[in-house]
């Protein structure tokens, strides 16, 4: 499994967490926001920028959709595209061999309700750990909105 550094990641280099931190605690609002935070704010609005939106209602509705669901694409010649509404996700697993703990990307395989097994496995992503944590994180959140 090959590992590709998006051109998106690329950008995000250029501005390292730690320090986007110290200018945020220095110079941003003396509360915290309600749904995103600083850091997520600067990461939407640099992909929106990148992908040139041309309305902040076009911002907000994808926002707004990435937090409903998780879209799956694959393909360069022939696309597929498969949406997982979060809410309906019922397991997560991480499976790493040696070879890519090394490497630092495995394999995720989600499960939804109504499915037998797993409705996806999405293989050789980076930081799989971190790519659970936030889909679960997003469901929790989903789920305590509900309630």
């Amino acid at each position: 499994m090959a590992f590709y550094n998006s051109v998106f990641n690329q950008f995000l280099s250029l501005m390292p967490r730690q320090i986007f931190s110290k200018i945020a605690n220095t110079y941003g609002p003396k509360r915290q926001p309600r749904k995103f935070t600083l850091w997520e704010q600067f990461v939407y609005l640099l992909y929106f920028q990148i992908t040139e939106r041309k309305s902040l209602r076009a911002c907000i509705r994808n926002m707004n959709s990435s937090l409903e669901k998780a879209i799956l694409e694959r393909g360069v010649l022939s696309k597929e595209i498969k949406e997982i509404f979060i809410p309906d996700i019922r397991t997560i697993d991480v499976k790493q061999s040696l070879l890519q703990r090394i490497f630092r990307i495995g394999d995720i395989m989600i499960a939804t309700a109504g499915t037998d097994g797993y409705e996806d496995v999405i293989y050789g992503l980076p930081d799989p750990k971190g790519i659970k944590a936030l889909i679960s994180s997003q469901r929790q959140k989903r789920l305590a909105s509900n309630d």
